[in-house]
């Protein structure tokens, strides 16, 4: 009888730590409200006719950056991510294909500084999806500016 009380024992320890395994992992996954919010906006923000006077494009471009310094990501961090972005020419024959390119850059960054990174790259992989014009990729390079600005000026890290 002892041996059996054990096993169960044994048992209901191994679905409680299941248990509490998956809650963790529950909320790990879930997203941010601010990223979600973000991320939500996206296409309004990469569109001049939706937000013309960029109202929407500042407004997300704040709460983005202020996540990013709470987040500790550095100034350095986003900028290099800028400049890559910054480099490409949409225009060019190649264009297209670099900013699809860049995605996966993004992600690379998401997997080195893990937490600090990933809701940025979640935003950036949805809007470089929706990137398919040199407008809307000029409107992401806006975006991206204001996100760094704006980090910079809620006291983020260099």
């Amino acid at each position: 009888m002892n041996g059996r009380n054990n096993r169960y024992q044994k048992d209901y320890q191994n679905q409680n730590r299941t248990q509490e395994s998956n809650r963790q992992q529950k909320s790990k996954n879930q997203e941010d409200p601010i990223i979600i919010e973000v991320k939500e906006n996206i296409t309004k923000i990469l569109s001049k006719e939706i937000d013309r006077d960029g109202k929407i494009l500042i407004e997300n471009a704040m709460k983005l950056g202020e996540y990013l310094k709470d987040k500790g990501m550095t100034t350095s961090q986003i900028r290099n991510l800028y400049n890559e972005a910054k480099a490409i020419d949409y225009n060019k024959e190649n264009g297209p294909y670099n900013v699809s390119l860049l995605r996966a850059k993004f992600a690379y960054n998401a997997g080195k500084y893990k937490d600090k990174v990933k809701g940025f790259q979640i935003i950036a992989d949805k809007a470089l999806a929706n990137v398919d014009s040199a407008d809307k990729f000029e409107r992401f390079l806006d975006f991206f500016e204001a996100v760094v600005a704006y980090h910079r000026a809620y006291g983020g890290k260099e």
